[in-house]
């Protein structure tokens, strides 16, 4: 059908009969092309430039920004995606408002495809552009190069490839003597290696060198110094009122501030890393895999802009939604819209993500006279791809009556007139697959949670 349409698509658009030479039998098929031309006209070009052109080195961070031909850009919703050539795509960064996303890959060097779509907001058209980018090795022949990045407070170490079955750390060491080192990455033939260094100390020297591991042997690089930059944010002063003991098993505190940026020290109190963009509303927990994930609630109530951000530690985000984008998905399966994620998101050992988000009803004559507006949780599970798996809704499981047990209300300025139900900020704590335990302490107590609601 498609190479006939072709033939008859054009003359479809400006022809009020049949053209010569279509037989009666074909007249339907003629009839869908005009169906399908117009609806593929519909959708409007769209262009996708990158901040840089390519090719560029590893680790380079990139800007993508997308422009649609036809309106304005506020006209569309955007999500892109990313992949590297010969694997499937990844959303980076699904739909919602924001027509530019930042991207690079600090891996390996290789060929990769950015995608943007861009749908109508009225009309719920999709058009979509993809553009190749190329990623060049940073290290010299077989010399290691120890660089900057756009966070002053970490590096990239970029190693000459290793032996296949091989694998590499890089240690790390100030002048004091204080060592780190990360954790092992595998050797990929005829790719070079690229680590991120963070816990640095800020306008401080640094000797870095990497370690292979053939399982026979151990070969160690060339050391390499580096004097890390001054912090650039306004951060909140840590004081040490009580030294920490001498070989503390966890010499890096992660600090979650309140009004100030996401920030961490060591234990005598020196700022090893911070979030370099305005302060998130939460930052959850690490992921374990060298990223975090990250909570934004907007103050106007915009579900669009309420956004979970999975991001690694130069800022950059590597996964990003928001409730606009969650809503459409839960109203799919006929479920209620929420309002804003909060306080918790975590990733499950499957790879998938659970995080928390209120859900608003307003109930008759329950909990108090006449309509209250009651905020209660959702607990919420995406897959890599940023798609609803699995919903939980404390309003279909739990008892509406019971109030929360100091009749708990959301603080005037904080949020619209809210009686809290069962609204969280103690965390979930995954124990098997398809269950969690959740502690609100609206409720003083633990609920557990099992089963599954799938779309």
């Amino acid at each position: 059908m498609a190479s006939s349409c072709r033939k008859y698509s054009i003359a479809a658009i400006i022809l009020t009969s049949y053209p010569r030479g279509v037989s009666a039998g074909r007249r339907h098929l003629f009839l869908v092309c005009i169906f399908v031309f117009i609806r593929v006209g519909a959708a409007q070009a769209i262009v996708l430039q990158p901040s840089h052109p390519s090719p560029w080195q590893v680790g380079g961070v990139v800007t993508w920004t997308a422009t649609p031909s036809v309106g304005e850009p506020g006209d569309y919703w955007y999500r892109f995606r990313a992949r590297r050539i010969g694997l499937p795509y990844r959303t980076w960064k699904d739909y919602g408002p924001a027509n530019a996303f930042s991207w690079t890959d600090a891996d390996y060097s290789g060929n990769f495809e950015i995608e943007v779509s861009a749908r109508e907001r009225n009309k719920g058209t999709i058009s979509a552009a993809t553009a190749r980018y190329v990623l060049l090795p940073n290290h010299i022949e077989d010399h290691p190069v120890l660089l900057d990045t756009p966070h002053p407070l970490v590096l990239l170490y970029s190693a000459p490839p290793c032996p296949e079955d091989s694998r590499m750390k890089v240690r790390f060491q100030a002048f004091d003597g204080f060592t780190q080192e990360t954790e092992y990455q595998p050797c990929v033939h005829g790719l070079g290696v690229n680590f991120y260094l963070a816990g640095l100390r800020a306008e401080t020297e640094y000797l870095v060198y990497h370690i292979v591991d053939s399982g026979d042997s151990f070969d160690f690089g060339p050391v390499l110094t580096r004097t890390t930059g001054s912090v650039q944010a306004d951060l909140p002063v840590t004081t040490v009122l009580q030294p920490a003991p001498l070989n503390s098993p966890a010499p890096i505190l992660l600090q979650e501030n309140v009004f100030a940026s996401q920030l961490a020290t060591d234990l005598a109190g020196h700022v090893v890393w911070y979030y370099p963009g305005a302060p998130l509303s939460f930052m959850s927990r690490p992921t374990g895999d060298g990223t975090f994930f990250g909570i934004v609630q907007d103050a106007q109530g915009d579900p669009w802009r309420q956004v979970l951000r999975e991001f690694n530690v130069i800022g950059l985000s590597v996964r990003e939604t928001n409730a606009g984008r969650v809503n459409e998905q839960l109203r799919a399966i006929g479920k209620r819209q929420i309002n804003a994620f909060h306080h918790e998101a975590l990733r499950l050992p499957d790879g998938n993500i659970a995080v928390l988000a209120g859900v608003e009803q307003i109930l008759t004559s329950v909990q108090g006279a006449g309509d209250v507006n009651v905020l209660g949780d959702m607990v919420i599970v995406l897959d890599p791809n940023l798609n609803v798996v699995w919903v939980w809704d404390a309003f279909d499981h739990l008892e509406p009556h019971r109030k929360a047990t100091l009749d708990d209300q959301c603080l005037p300025n904080a949020c619209p007139p809210l009686r809290l139900w069962f609204y969280s900020i103690a965390p979930l704590r995954d124990t098997a697959p398809g269950a969690a335990i959740h502690s609100p302490p609206a409720r003083r107590k633990a609920v557990a949670i099992s089963g599954s609601t799938r779309p």
